[in-house]
């Protein structure tokens, strides 16, 4: 027997080079090992993905609601506080029942949805159309100071249609200055 390359005999005479090192493969149990901790790391990094997306969704749709509050508030806020158009109506931010069901409503409620174009620019409507993606509580509550309003509490909730139960809130404070 001979080691490190020096030619050894064989059985028929003939001259054969001894391998320098003994090549061993993997026994199936080390590749079954092997395997179960690829396959643990894989189904752990996978596992990582479904977070990511909640993540992201939610991600967009606070964006998307802050667009949509600081357009009803940049619409409020433009416009005479006891005089404000919109959507076809107009809003008197010191009148609280003006649509909450009656005089002694503790607030005014406005309805709207908010629909993203393909390109993502946000537009508010009056109305609900099937291809509305948010819905939008606009509610103002008049503070009365010395007898006389002088700024009315404005909040929005805004909700996604694609998750119901998440909803946005964002509040303001509209002041009755110069009238």
């Amino acid at each position: 027997m001979a080691s490190g390359g020096v030619p050894a005999k064989t059985t028929a005479g003939r001259m054969r080079r001894a391998p320098a090192f003994r090549r061993r493969a993997f026994s199936l149990i080390e590749v079954v090992i092997a395997l179960g901790i690829v396959a643990f790391v894989l189904t752990a990094l996978l596992a990582t993905f479904p977070a990511g997306l909640d993540a992201e969704s939610a991600s967009r749709h606070e964006s998307r609601a802050t667009q949509f509050a600081s357009l009803v508030f940049g619409m409020l806020q433009s416009a005479p506080f006891r005089d404000i158009p919109f959507f076809g109506e107009r809003l008197d931010l010191s009148q609280p029942n003006l649509n909450a069901g009656g005089p002694g409503a503790a607030a005014t409620v406005v309805e709207l949805f908010g629909c993203v174009s393909p390109v993502g620019e946000v537009e508010l409507r009056k109305t609900s159309d099937s291809d509305a993606d948010y819905r939008i509580c606009l509610r103002f509550t008049p503070q009365l100071r010395a007898g006389r309003v002088e700024a009315s509490d404005v909040s929005v909730a805004i909700t996604p249609r694609s998750q119901p139960g998440q909803t946005f809130h964002f509040t303001t404070v509209i002041g009755n200055f110069g009238s």
